[in-house]
């Protein structure tokens, strides 16, 4: 899939799952199967309208979780699981947004929430999926962009 915005996630979902997660993560040609449980969701304001949501399933939440907490999963609480997952997606749009505009603009992105199910796909908006293989497991992320991009 070539799109303006591919090198700037491919780059930015690398560095955050090697530089945050301690996990490797390249692209992949897999989808993400049904069976998630949460979907991150963050409004993107400027350089565009939009929104990014990652999703991946339960047993590389347990991963990230544990390598950034460095304790097992029962040992966590929901709200410390929940609060870094939503970090981790505020690190990764601020990356990608570094990296799409060149570091040479300023961007604006809402708070970031947890949903249940992907939010559907509004008529006129362009529609971009990222596949990632982080250490055999498959993550996604969604970009919309409002408008058509």
């Amino acid at each position: 899939m070539s799109n303006p915005y591919l090198q700037a996630m491919d780059h930015a979902f690398q560095e955050t799952m090697n530089d945050v997660c301690f996990l490797d993560a390249q692209p992949a040609t897999q989808w993400l199967k049904d069976g998630i449980s949460q979907v991150l969701f963050i409004r993107i304001l400027e350089p565009f309208s939009g929104s990014l949501e990652l999703s991946f399933p339960l047993e590389l939440k347990r991963r990230i979780i544990e390598n950034i907490h460095n304790q097992n999963w029962s040992e966590i609480s929901p709200k410390t699981i929940d609060d870094t997952l939503l970090e981790i997606l505020n690190i990764l749009t601020g990356k990608f947004l570094d990296n799409y505009t060149q570091n040479k603009a300023s961007y604006l992105i809402g708070l970031p929430v947890i949903n249940y199910e992907k939010i559907a796909d509004p008529p006129n908006n362009q529609l971009y999926l990222f596949n990632y293989d982080v250490e055999g497991l498959i993550a996604e992320v969604r970009l919309m962009i409002q408008g058509g991009g």
